[in-house]
């Protein structure tokens, strides 16, 4: 889980760099589009890193290592509810950022929404070439 978290952090931070340069040398109006591909980034990120934290064990695993095995169901039940605290805090940032995000601009954010999320892509690549 780390290499998928590093490799969406690679991704945000070249998207954030991007972003940078376009609004430095192409579009210097639209002062907000830094801004709003980091919140873009940071909407894919923080919840994948809430989940990951949260399927680690949390607090709890990290004082207290449970049995090795999990039965399937316990397990699946898990997953589900960490997936679906990962997309209603998704959500919840998402409809956030207009009032958060000074200048926000849609097509930015959503560009680094995707951005990030294609961070899954880079970690699955990278480690099939190991």
């Amino acid at each position: 889980m780390r290499h998928v978290l590093a490799a969406q952090v690679l991704v945000w931070v070249l998207a954030i760099v991007g972003a940078w340069l376009a609004w430095r040398f192409v579009w210097p109006q639209r002062a907000g589009l830094v801004a709003s591909v980091a919140w873009g980034g940071a909407c894919a990120f923080v919840p994948a890193l809430v989940m990951a934290w949260g399927m680690g064990g949390g607090l709890r695993g990290r004082w207290r290592r449970a049995a090795a095995v999990q039965p399937a169901r316990s397990a699946l039940a898990r997953w589900l509810v960490w997936e679906g605290i990962k997309v209603l805090l998704a959500l919840t940032m998402l409809v956030a950022a207009p009032r958060l995000v000074p200048d926000l601009s849609w097509p930015g954010l959503l560009v680094g929404l995707a951005v990030v999320l294609k961070g899954y892509v880079l970690a699955w690549w990278l480690a099939r070439i190991r």
